[in-house]
């Protein structure tokens, strides 16, 4: 665990903290401040590119904001409004993460002992050409005491992080994809479903959760700008390099629909994918 903030990953210099600390509450009791943080993360993935746009042009968390930025949170405010709700680690990996394009992204909320050899064995196979280490560049959020709370439903690890499928977009380009990606060439109804979600990827995720543990099959989710799931389908681990090979590290659902080809099974959500399928 990182225990000192990276160059872009200091308090103020992520977009949502701006928003944070501008729509916080402070005249409220303390002992509600748990739930205002997760109001406003909950506001936050509503929000639209545009709403989240003049945060975002304060400061480009590429690397670390002007030592005395007037934007920049003072001590009070990181002590009460940023610091107990993120981890160093968890900021540092935001950071990476809305810096780089296409990062493979693990998620971990099982935590049983019985299943913990299983989950070695699922990372020494999907990483298996890097002697089974996580590939260098991959973020993987896993952490019994941050995350045993999200396994009924992973994604509720969008409100201790609702970066986690953010990105600028310049020009309002995610509007103009969203409005006029449209799905020509594809009559089929199934291929237009898979064309519609790649429009609207924004991360995909790898989550291991208990059943993902349990039936050895790591579940890939595919998210938009809301943090939505717009698509998902289940790998097995020794297919992951595979597939990140293919696709731009597990990033790029737009590319699976050009490698389909007669394998129709792939255009259903929650399909099995297999390294000899393409």
């Amino acid at each position: 665990m990182d225990t000192q903030l990276n160059d872009g990953a200091e308090y103020g210099s992520l977009p949502f903290d701006r928003f944070a600390v501008e729509r916080w509450d402070y005249s409220e009791s303390p002992e509600r401040d748990q739930d205002q943080w997760n109001a406003l993360a909950q506001s936050w993935l509503t929000m639209t590119h545009q709403e989240r746009q003049p945060f975002w042009a304060v400061h480009v968390p590429y690397d670390s904001p002007p030592a005395g930025a007037g934007f920049l949170p003072t001590q009070e405010q990181i002590a009460r409004v940023l610091a107990p709700y993120q981890t160093i680690d968890e900021r540092n990996k935001l950071q990476y993460l809305v810096s780089h394009m296409h990062k493979p992204l693990w998620i971990r909320t099982c935590y049983a002992t019985e299943l913990q050899p299983t989950w070695e064995s699922i990372l020494a196979a999907a990483n298996s050409l890097n002697g089974g280490e996580v590939e260098e560049g991959a973020v993987v959020f896993d952490s019994e005491d941050l995350y045993r709370d999200c396994a009924e439903d992973w994604k509720t690890v969008f409100l201790r992080l609702p970066m986690l499928s953010d990105r600028q977009h310049y020009d309002n380009q995610l509007e103009w994809d969203l409005q006029h990606g449209g799905c020509e060439g594809h009559d089929d109804e199934a291929y237009s479903a898979l064309h519609e979600a790649g429009i609207k990827e924004e991360q995909s995720i790898y989550v291991v959760d208990e059943e993902a543990l349990r039936e050895n099959l790591i579940k890939l989710i595919y998210v938009d700008y809301h943090g939505n799931v717009i698509w998902h389908n289940k790998i097995a681990p020794e297919h992951v390099t595979w597939y990140e090979a293919y696709y731009a590290a597990g990033g790029m659902l737009s590319w699976m629909e050009e490698l389909i080809g007669d394998n129709r099974a792939l255009l259903q959500p929650g399909a099995q994918i297999e390294g000899e399928d393409i």
